[in-house]
């Protein structure tokens, strides 16, 4: 797991990251992340807190992470 949402989320269990690359529209992510079945496994649990970080070294193509926990009192 990253640490840059670890250290936002310490008090998160379950944590999962789902990550894409090269993806030129959100709807291309979104479709990539169901057809794929481990990302869609991950993404059907229970999170409720999360973040979303990407970069985009040409402004056509974009690489995606998206951190996702389970935040505990």
């Amino acid at each position: 797991m990253p640490t840059d949402f670890r250290a936002v989320c310490l008090k998160c269990k379950n944590m999962a990251e789902v990550l894409a690359k090269e993806v030129t529209s959100p709807q291309e992510l979104v479709d990539r992340w169901i057809a794929n079945p481990t990302t869609k496994t991950t993404l059907s649990k229970p999170y409720n807190i999360g973040c979303v970080g990407g970069y985009s070294p040409d402004q056509a193509q974009a690489f995606i992470a998206l951190e996702m926990g389970e935040k505990v009192e």
